[in-house]
């Protein structure tokens, strides 16, 4: 009898197969019997790898029943070759139906990504109202983190993840989602088994592979697959040809252990290392925060007690540069280091644990809270302080300085932000809040949209109008308050030539020469600093006239001007006491 193989077949691309069925027989009858599927799996029509693998399970001659069958919901085709995430309930129910259909039964569902436009509790009440109607037989999740798991679990049993590993993968290893599941017993299905497309040539030319391919007979593939079920993974393999098909490899304990070595993954076959006593004479400090969160600030206090520091914006590169110099300064015997960098994830904190503990220095994580929006304004001042302006799109992006990010970085950090636990292994993890020192100033501001003063927004070719009142509010204003007036003039409808004439006929009407700030970028999601509620331009405006943002009122005719007063701490204004005064 053939015994069961410790893979399964992946199906995304069986399809390509000159022969699918028969690619799924051979699989099953070399012992594999769990099939990895999915709705958006084939040509690109709903369920066609689906409906392939119902053909050749109908037509194999051994016991379908044997056969594990794995499939997930919640990504949809967008296009030839594209897809998008829909984790609502809905879209998830009809998936799972139109599945079950195609394959009679659905043994394990899983959510195929998280959706960012959806909560994502929603996503799994809506796996959990399957499970509990006897839809499917048990739920998973796809490409997660060990916070996803956690949250997921409140709310469903979680019997599985999947997610990319293979000999070469960090992630899933530093970020702990592998040894979180062999704690809690839930099932790991690697992906990518052989590294993906760009790692799919080193995992031929590993040496530990091969010479354990060449004593056995097998290729260095078979021998990943083999290494991988003895970690207590199942890897899902996309072979499209049966001659690619895994064979069974008995590694003796020196292949696994010649393995583990060259492996980030080998570490997770022993236990955990034990944490060095917090009464060393040394450690390790990890500054994170979302970018703009005040870490340099912050980092002179250890400098000043003698902690060597260690900073991509000075440094540049990736953050895992850092690690090789930080190994050489702890083997050099300087015992205290800071890093302030951003650190969202767990996988990229515990890499710098990782070289602590190598040298028996416990690891510090402080973590600055700063808020999203004062991270806004210490951006933008940053950006003041280091080139006298804001930047604008394309020179943010060829900027190769980390500090020159754009809206998009906080964001994207946000997103990737894991919060540290105790799990990761320091010795302490402290949150730290923001706190801002506003500096005084003398004098009052009034910022405003000009707006407020066309009634709306202009119309280019036709010549401008000021609302009633609108010259003489500006003279009584400006007798106690300093002029702020902010220009929304996307270069796309209002060419620079166009702009200037707009502005130039409305002083006239105001019978005033106003000093505007301008921001020329398109609205929708923000790729500058300046356009509302980003604070650039108020900010740029505290900075040159001195003037806190205490000391600031925006007039609110929008919304973003509301957000925008509320992130900067500034008093509104309401457009009729802008005109009357009262």
């Amino acid at each position: 009898m053939q015994p069961l193989a410790p893979w399964g077949l992946g199906t995304l691309r069986l399809h390509e197969s000159s022969d699918p069925a028969g690619l799924v027989h051979a699989a099953l009858d070399a012992g594999c019997r769990l099939l990895d599927l999915a709705d958006v799996y084939g040509d690109g029509s709903v369920g066609h790898a689906e409906s392939i693998v119902a053909d050749a399970l109908a037509a194999w001659s051994g016991d379908a029943e044997t056969v594990r069958l794995v499939t997930k919901g919640g990504l949809q085709r967008k296009g030839r070759g594209r897809w998008d995430t829909n984790g609502k309930g809905k879209h998830l129910r009809a998936a799972a139906e139109g599945s079950l259909q195609r394959l009679g039964r659905i043994d394990l569902y899983l959510l195929h990504a998280r959706d960012p436009r959806t909560k994502f509790a929603t996503s799994l009440r809506a796996l959990r109202k399957l499970l509990d109607e006897g839809l499917v037989g048990a739920v998973g999740l796809c490409n997660v983190r060990v916070c996803d798991i956690e949250e997921a679990r409140a709310i469903v049993d979680v019997r599985a993840v999947q997610i990319a590993l293979s000999p070469w993968d960090r992630e899933p290893v530093d970020g702990g989602v592998v040894r979180y599941c062999q704690q809690h017993g839930i099932e790991v299905l690697a992906h990518s088994p052989f590294g993906g497309f760009r790692s799919h040539g080193r995992t031929a030319r590993n040496e530990a592979l091969t010479a354990a391919a060449q004593a056995h007979g097998a290729t260095p593939y078979s021998v990943a697959v083999q290494w991988l079920g003895s970690l207590g993974v199942t890897a899902l393999v996309g072979s499209t040809r049966p001659e690619t098909l895994p064979s069974t490899v008995p590694l003796t304990p020196d292949d696994l252990s010649r393995i583990d070595s060259a492996s980030p993954a080998g570490a997770l076959r022993g236990p955990l290392r034990p944490a060095p006593s917090p009464d060393s004479d040394g450690e390790v400090v990890l500054l994170m925060g979302i970018p703009g969160a005040g870490k340099s600030t912050m980092v002179q206090d250890y400098l000043d007690r003698g902690y060597g520091r260690l900073n991509r914006d000075e440094r540049g590169g990736r953050l895992d540069d850092l690690l090789e110099p930080l190994d050489e300064g702890l083997a050099a015997g300087q015992r205290r280091w800071v890093l302030d960098n951003t650190y969202p994830s767990r996988a990229a904190r515990q890499r710098v644990v990782n070289v602590a503990w190598d040298h028996g220095v416990p690891t510090r994580c402080v973590w600055l809270t700063t808020s999203q929006y004062d991270a806004q304004r210490n951006a933008v001042a940053r950006m003041l302080g280091r080139h006298g302006r804001l930047l604008d799109p394309a020179q943010m992006s060829a900027s190769k300085h980390p500090a020159d990010f754009a809206p998009n970085a906080q964001l994207g950090w946000l997103r990737k932000l894991e919060e540290p636990v105790s799990g990761e292994g320091h010795a302490v993890i402290e949150r730290r809040p923001f706190v801002r020192r506003e500096h005084g100033g003398d004098g009052l501001a009034l910022a405003f949209d000009y707006r407020l003063l066309w009634g709306g927004k202009p119309v280019p070719g036709v010549e401008p109008a000021l609302v009633p009142g609108a010259a003489h509010a500006l003279a009584r204003w400006a007798q106690t308050h300093a002029l702020w007036p902010l220009a929304f003039l996307a270069e796309k409808d209002w060419p620079d030539d166009a702009a200037d004439a707009l502005l130039a006929a409305t002083h006239a009407l105001a019978n005033m020469e106003l000093s505007p700030r301008r921001c020329r970028h398109p609205s929708g999601p923000p790729v500058c600093w300046c356009r509302k509620p980003m604070p650039g331009l108020v900010v740029a405006a505290m900075c040159e006239a001195g003037i806190p943002a205490s000391q600031v009122t925006i007039v609110q005719t929008s919304v973003s001007d509301r957000q925008l007063a509320q992130r900067l701490g500034c008093a509104t204004m309401s457009p009729e006491r802008f005109l009357t005064g009262r």
